[in-house]
């Protein structure tokens, strides 16, 4: 799974050197600086998000809403992205 998004200071290049650091156990994953999600959605891909508890938050509504939209309404999301390619 990839971020969804391109965002400044994405961790996605990082991922190998950071993942010796992730922690072993642990029962909730807070990201208070989502900005791209790449360590979230590796996490998430690998199975160690399951069963815990997990949020995500930034100071960029824009960004949440996008997040949001996507979550809550896909079918939405892809129809406007169609219409952007259209256009």
């Amino acid at each position: 799974m990839r971020p969804l998004l391109k965002w400044a200071g994405g961790k996605r290049q990082l991922l190998p050197a950071l993942e010796p650091y992730y922690p072993l156990t642990f029962e909730r994953y807070l990201e208070p600086f989502v900005g791209s999600g790449a360590v979230f959605f590796h996490l998430a891909s690998t199975g160690l998000l399951d069963g815990r508890t997990v949020t995500l938050s930034d100071i960029n509504a824009d960004l949440i809403g996008c997040y949001r939209a996507v979550r809550d309404e896909p079918e939405s999301v892809i129809a406007a992205l169609h219409a952007l390619e259209r256009e």
